[in-house]
């Protein structure tokens, strides 16, 4: 035989509280069991697709279940004895991350209280042949009146699926399961194990005698009692609430974005396969699922509406005001809530601009500036103030958007006093907001500094654009006869790069060197245009020449 030297093995994540099968290498145990299978009815050879050395570095054993398992049952057992696990002599003491989560469990559950000891119900819990969230589902359906749906789910859920599926068919139904068991047709596309429905019947009717025999008891915190509208008990579509009350955290919601995508009450991401009758439910109550790689993956679950949700955990469901950023505008709702479901929401009675304007806050944050009103007006004093600042420093401010998002609160907060939503952002002058950053005098010295506008020979008044360290003004060549120097910004320290156009608006020259142009570039420029553009002048001393602002015939 070839053995290639891994083995599933069930794993419990104290993080998400699923457990799920994962491949792990086998233990030298294993593999020398599996090796005797070669031999087992007549000499033969066993292959190892793994190094020796390696085989000496495995475990010796499989890891022992309190490494492994779900610890819920043995927590139980402990408190029922009244002692401390950390009082037991044991071979192996339980991981504590898995520990904290079986205790927490049971808290959920009502077996415990807030102190760690066992409660009334959590002794009940204990006297039943199961593990504590399907006792949990058992004695719900007790005090509902649906007792023997209760039991059959606890034989669904502890024993061997009764329905043979395959990808083309799945059903994660668990009343589908329960009509089986009670000797209906299985759904379309799926089979019946024989040997396992009839174990499921003999295990549900002795587990029924079992809870029947229990004294009376009133159900615990977290236990659903029979509600007095409720129905013909016992019906199949009721097992969602008997699952929700067993698995409280695994109530799941479906996402709005897609059919089979679920979110659990835990947080965690849960999915279901499209073909699956189940995967357009708009509540399910999970009984069975593992980690999967990136999402959870639904195994066996039962629909369960959000009326029912509120009737079973009831002591679970919170009401909060939310206020936030969510989808490009400002929400602001009441939400019913089981932990990170939404049951119901609806709108705030008391919901003022002082209530939004830290939601606003966060939308600028995480959508930036843009949301302001932004002109051009706006644009060109950003440009200028980090000019003047690039080249004088402190104390000039910094007006980049990373600067004015990292103190909201100061730079735009003031303007947002009254606003509500996304469309009274875009009402916000992004100019006035940067204004505001400048004193009066800075904002003086800035015309004077990096003004908006220069005047050229010819006498136009033409807009510079700055850009980081750069100051530039575009111009056609013609404008600028006469002048000998370049013009600059910044008291006379900076001069301005100028962008030379032809008389179609095209640049044929970038420059901050106006004398070396005319001395050194000019005579190409005039040899190669002034064919081209004939009603254009193109003297040869541009430096003596009159400015001009169009054609020389209409000078």
């Amino acid at each position: 035989m070839v053995d290639a030297g891994w083995s599933r093995e069930p794993r419990f994540d104290p993080a998400t509280g699923m457990s799920g099968l994962v491949t792990v290498p086998a233990s030298r145990s294993s593999a020398e069991q599996r090796a005797g299978r070669a031999g087992r009815t007549a000499p033969g050879r066993c292959i190892r697709l793994w190094p020796e050395r390696e085989h000496l570095a495995r475990d010796a054993q499989p890891r022992p279940a309190i490494l492994t398992d779900d610890l819920s049952g043995a927590a139980l057992e402990v408190a029922a004895w009244g002692a401390e696990v950390a009082e037991l002599r044991l071979l192996d003491r339980p991981p504590t991350a898995a520990w904290q989560q079986a205790t927490d469990t049971l808290r959920q559950l009502g077996a415990l209280d807030a102190t760690g000891r066992i409660t009334e119900h959590g002794r009940h819990l204990a006297g039943l042949p199961l593990s504590p969230r399907l006792g949990q589902l058992v004695l719900t359906g007790r005090a509902t009146g649906d007792l023997r749906l209760a039991c059959e789910l606890a034989a669904v859920l502890g024993d061997r699926d009764p329905l043979l599926t395959d990808r083309d068919h799945p059903s994660a139904d668990l009343a589908a399961r329960v009509r089986v068991v009670r000797g209906d047709q299985p759904p379309t596309g799926t089979g019946v194990r024989r040997g396992a429905l009839r174990r499921l019947r003999e295990h549900a009717r002795r587990l029924a005698r079992q809870v029947n025999d229990l004294p009376a008891r009133p159900p615990s915190t977290g236990t659903a009692a029979a509600h007095p509208e409720a129905q013909e008990p016992d019906r199949p579509d009721r097992a969602g609430r008997l699952v929700a009350a067993a698995w409280p955290d695994r109530v799941a919601g479906l996402r709005a974005d897609a059919r089979g995508r679920f979110l659990l009450a835990s947080g965690r991401g849960a999915t279901l396969p499209d073909g699956d009758l189940l995967a357009g439910e708009p509540w399910l109550a999970v009984a069975h699922l593992d980690r999967g790689a990136e999402q959870a993956r639904i195994h066996l679950a039962a629909a369960v509406d959000a009326q029912d949700v509120r009737e079973v955990l009831g002591d679970r469901i919170g009401e909060v005001e939310v206020v936030e950023w969510r989808d490009g505008d400002v929400r602001a709702e009441r939400r019913v809530t089981l932990g990170a479901l939404v049951l119901d929401r609806g709108p705030l009675s008391d919901d003022t601009p002082a209530r939004r304007y830290p939601a606003l806050l966060d939308g600028l944050r995480k959508e930036g500036l843009a949301l302001l009103r932004w002109d051009r007006d706006a644009q060109d004093l950003q440009a200028r103030a980090a000019f003047v600042r690039h080249h004088r420093g402190d104390p000039w401010p910094d007006l980049r958007e990373t600067a004015l998002l990292a103190d909201l609160e100061t730079t735009v907060g003031p303007f947002l006093l009254q606003a509500r939503r996304r469309a009274d952002l875009a009402q916000v002058s992004a100019a006035e907001v940067l204004a505001a950053q400048l004193t009066p005098q800075q904002r003086r010295e800035l015309d004077r500094l990096a003004p908006r506008h220069l005047d050229v020979p010819s006498g136009s008044r033409l807009r510079v654009t700055y850009d980081g360290d750069t100051a530039i003004l575009a111009v056609r060549l013609q404008e600028l006869f006469g002048a000998r120097a370049t013009p600059t910004v910044l008291d006379g320290r900076v001069p301005v790069l100028l962008h030379l156009l032809s008389p179609a608006q095209r640049p044929v020259q970038v420059t901050d060197d106006l004398a070396g142009f005319w001395s050194r570039s000019y005579p190409e420029v005039r040899s190669e245009l002034r064919g081209r553009y004939p009603k254009h002048a193109w003297p040869e001393d541009p430096t003596t020449a009159t400015p001009l602002r169009g054609a020389k015939r209409r000078r």
